[in-house]
């Protein structure tokens, strides 16, 4: 089964895993990531559990409220696109 996991890393400092807000890793396909120019500091990530948000530089998330069909949960992603500001 797959597993996926995030890591954040802040100059001098040693990699950190990140999982607030996140789904379990275990079952968790790749995820695909994407940023806004108009949202600095600001991180979309999709994966097969749905559609996650970091309005803090990735420390934190949080899962947007987007419909995921079922047969979503066990395809990888392909890209994310953010267009505007939420």
């Amino acid at each position: 089964m797959a597993e996926s996991c995030f890591y954040r890393r802040t100059a001098g400092t040693p990699w950190t895993r990140i999982s607030q807000g996140l789904p379990e890793p275990k079952g968790t396909l790749i995820s695909e990531v994407a940023t806004n120019e108009a949202e600095p500091s600001v991180f979309y990530v999709a994966n097969n559990r749905g559609i996650f948000r970091s309005a803090d530089a990735g420390l934190t998330w949080q899962q947007l409220d987007v419909v995921w069909p079922e047969r979503y949960h066990q395809q990888q992603v392909q890209a994310i696109a953010v267009v505007g500001e939420l």
